[in-house]
C-alpha cells in the first residue's frame, strides 16, 4: 500500500507552456457546486497567460454553470469546455477568456464522473481519488469493509462535494473526509486500507475489532476507569458548511442541530460544539451527519457518551487505531435497572497509546461508549 504521510500526487500548471504560475496545483473537482454558497466556490488555474486559458479542473467535469471573475458573474467574454485535452497534455476542464481577466478567475458547477453519473457517494469520490492521485490499486483496500461504507454512504444519501488543491498529507485527507460521513479509517496487520462509516446503528458482530475482558486483558478490573469527558460530549452544534475553496471559508451555517433527549435529561444543559463541513453543501446532509453524532456522544443516559479508560497487557490490541468498535466486559461497570451485568458493551475507540517494547509492554485504550450492547438490540 502506498505511503499515506505524503501528499497526493496532483498535476501542476507547470505542465503547460505558459502557465501564470507553474507551482499552482489543478483542482480535483467532486460533487455538485452548481447551487448553494457565495459566487464561485472552486478556484481556477491560470495555464495560459497568452490565451488566458484557465484549468478549472484537472479532468472532465459534468457542467461548468457559472464563470466569476472577483465575485461578478460572468455573461460573455469566455467560452468553457467541460473536456479539453489542452496542448495534449491530457482531459482536463477549460475556461478561456478573450481578454485578459481584470481579477481572481472562480467557477461552480459539477466535477467529475464515473460512466456518465456525477460521482456524489463520498466514499467512491475517495477511492477514485485514492486510485488516481494517490497510487493505490484495488488490491490496497479491504474490500468488504468499502463496500460497507458506500452502502451506508448510500443510504445516509450523503451527496457531498469537494476540491483537492492542496499538499496535506494523504492521511489527513482521509480524517476529514471521512469526518463528514461520521467515519474513520485505519491499516489493517496485512497493509490495506479500511475505510468507515457510521450509520447509527448497533455495530454486528462481524464490526467488532476485539472483545475486552477487564480482568483477564486489563490486568485486572481496578484497572478501567470510566467518566464524563466533556471534550466527547455534545448535544447542540454550530456547523459551518457550503465552504467555498475559493476564499477558504464556509457561506452558511446552522445553528439549530441539537439533541431534545440529552438536553431534557439534563435540565436543558446545553454541551454546545461547532465544526466545519467542507464536504456537505445540503442542509439534510448536516441533518443526517448530526444525528449520528447525537446517537454517539449526546450522553443520553449515564453510558452514551461516557469515556472507558484501560491498558490493555500483550499484543492483543496491538493493531488497534481510533474508529474501531471493541466491547468491553467490566463487573463494575455502570447499569441500568434490570440488568445484572455490564458484558461486551459497545465502544469506539478514541484514542490508542503504546508503551513497547519491553515485557512491561501495554497499549491504554481511550474509548467512548455507547450505551450499546452485543447481548441486546437495543439501547439502556
Amino acid at each position: 500500500m502506498p505511503s499515506l504521510t505524503i501528499p497526493f500526487t496532483l498535476l501542476r500548471a507547470s505542465r503547460y507552456a505558459n502557465p501564470g504560475s507553474e507551482a499552482d496545483i489543478l483542482p480535483e473537482v467532486y460533487g455538485d457546486f452548481a447551487l448553494g454558497g457565495l459566487s464561485g466556490p472552486i478556484p481556477a488555474v491560470l495555464i495560459d497567460d497568452v490565451n488566458w486559458v484557465y484549468c478549472a479542473a484537472a479532468h472532465a467535469v459534468e457542467a461548468i454553470t457559472t464563470v466569476y471573475v472577483d465575485d461578478v458573474a460572468q455573461s460573455s467574454g469566455f467560452t468553457s469546455s467541460v473536456s479539453n485535452n489542452y496542448e495534449s497534455q491530457g482531459v482536463i476542464a477549460t475556461i478561456d477568456f478573450t481578454s485578459q481577466p481584470t481579477g481572481v478567475v472562480t467557477w461552480r458547477g459539477r466535477g467529475k464522473q464515473s460512466g456518465g453519473v456525477l460521482v456524489t457517494n463520498p466514499i467512491t469520490q475517495l477511492e477514485d481519488l485514492l486510485l488516481t492521485r494517490g497510487g493505490f490499486v484495488a488490491a490496497d483496500f479491504e474490500v468488504s469493509d468499502l463496500e460497507t461504507a458506500r452502502t451506508v454512504a448510500l443510504l445516509k444519501d450523503y451527496q457531498l462535494a469537494w476540491v483537492v488543491n492542496d499538499e496535506r498529507q494523504v492521511a489527513e485527507w482521509l480524517t476529514e473526509w471521512l469526518f463528514n460521513v461520521a467515519g474513520a479509517w485505519r491499516v489493517t496487520g496485512s497493509d490495506r486500507l479500511v475505510l468507515l462509516a457510521d450509520d447509527g446503528n448497533i455495530p454486528t458482530p462481524d464490526q467488532i475489532t476485539v472483545n475486552i475482558v477487564a480482568s483477564r486483558d486489563c490486568g485486572g478490573d481496578e484497572e478501567v476507569t470510566i467518566s464524563g469527558n466533556v471534550d466527547h460530549l455534545v448535544n447542540a452544534l454550530t456547523v459551518h458548511y457550503l465552504w467555498s475553496w475559493s476564499f477558504g471559508q464556509a457561506s452558511s451555517r446552522i445553528i439549530t442541530e441539537e439533541d431534545t433527549i440529552s438536553k431534557n435529561g439534563h435540565l436543558g444543559t446545553e454541551i454546545r460544539k461547532g465544526v466545519t463541513l467542507k464536504g456537505h453543501r445540503r442542509a439534510r446532509d448536516v441533518a443526517a451527519w448530526a444525528d449520528v453524532i447525537f446517537l454517539r456522544q449526546a450522553f443520553r443516559h449515564r453510558r452514551n457518551g461516557a469515556i472507558a479508560e484501560f491498558p490493555i497487557i500483550g499484543p492483543k490490541f496491538l493493531h488497534g487505531v481510533p474508529g474501531d468498535w471493541i466491547t468491553l466486559t467490566w463487573p463494575w461497570g455502570p447499569r441500568t435497572i434490570g440488568e445484572s451485568s455490564f458484558t461486551q458493551h459497545i465502544c469506539k475507540v478514541l484514542a490508542v497509546r503504546h508503551e513497547l517494547p519491553g515485557p512491561g509492554a501495554k497499549t491504554t485504550v481511550e474509548a467512548l461508549l455507547t450505551g450499546e450492547s452485543l447481548l441486546t438490540s437495543q439501547g439502556f
